[in-house]
C-alpha cells in the first residue's frame, strides 16, 4: 500500500521539534518516545477540548488495548523537526483501530520523509473500565 492512501490529509495533525529530554545517549529518538509523540498526535487528532469533554463531561475516555506493526524506519535526531499523522483505519463497538505515521520534515527539498508508524487499537471505556459504544462521544475527527 502506498503511503499516499494512508494520509488522511496532506496538513499534520500535530508537529514538534525532538528536543534533547527526547533523545537517547546518541542524540536519537528514544525508542519509546514514538508512543508518546503519537499519543499527542492522537489527542489534537480528535481534539483537546472533545478529550477534555469527554472525560471530564461524560466520564468516558480512551484506553490503548494493543500497539500492532510498529515499525521504526528512520532515526529522529535532535533538532529535527518532526510531523505526525493519524487515520482512522477501523472501528467496531467500544474497538477503533488507528495508523499513526512519524515524518521528518522541514529538511532542505527534500519531501517529507516516513520515519515510523504504528497501528494502535484503543478501546473506549467508563469511570470503572466498562467498555461504552463508540458511538456515545463526538471528537472533531468523526469516528
Amino acid at each position: 500500500m502506498s503511503s499516499d492512501n494512508l494520509l488522511i490529509s496532506d496538513a499534520f495533525v500535530y508537529t514538534t521539534y525532538v528536543y534533547y529530554e527526547d533523545t537517547d545517549f546518541s542524540g536519537a529518538v528514544y525508542h519509546a518516545n514514538y508512543l508518546k509523540f503519537f499519543e499527542r498526535a492522537r489527542e489534537h487528532y480528535f481534539g483537546i477540548e472533545a478529550i477534555r469533554e469527554m472525560i471530564d463531561g461524560q466520564k468516558l475516555q480512551f484506553v490503548v488495548s494493543e500497539v500492532l506493526n510498529l515499525k521504526y524506519l528512520k532515526a529522529a535526531r535532535h533538532g529535527d523537526f518532526l510531523g505526525f499523522r493519524v487515520q482512522v483505519e477501523s472501528q467496531t463497538g467500544a474497538r477503533m483501530k488507528l495508523l499513526h505515521q512519524a515524518y521528518r520534515i522541514g529538511s532542505g527539498d527534500l519531501s517529507p520523509q516516513l520515519i515510523a508508524t504504528a497501528l494502535i487499537e484503543l478501546a473506549l471505556v467508563d469511570v470503572n473500565g466498562k467498555p461504552q459504544k463508540l458511538s456515545r462521544v463526538s471528537l472533531t475527527h468523526p469516528i
